[in-house]
């Protein structure tokens, strides 16, 4: 069983192509500790009725605890950064 975090973040102008899988968005977590990761998304997905995408990734089993900046990359575009916080 897999007990690592899922985290949902959500992006706009952001969607799949045809045939496209989850895993063509990217986000790069760097954690409190300057540690980077590339992770793949896991589940990629518009929200209904709203100009939102949802983008759900697993977090690594050793990110730190603190503040993460996260980006996500699609399509040879990165987006801004965000930040998110990691407790125990």
């Amino acid at each position: 069983v897999d007990r690592n975090t899922r985290v949902i973040v959500f992006a706009t102008n952001l969607q799949l192509l045809a045939g496209e899988s989850a895993a063509a968005v990217t986000v790069t977590l760097v954690d409190s500790q300057n540690h980077s990761f590339d992770i793949a998304a896991e589940d990629v997905r518009p929200v209904p009725n709203s100009p939102f995408t949802q983008v759900v990734f697993r977090l690594p089993n050793n990110t730190s605890v603190g503040t993460c900046i996260i980006t996500l990359k699609a399509h040879g575009e990165t987006s801004n950064s965000g930040s998110i916080r990691i407790r125990t």
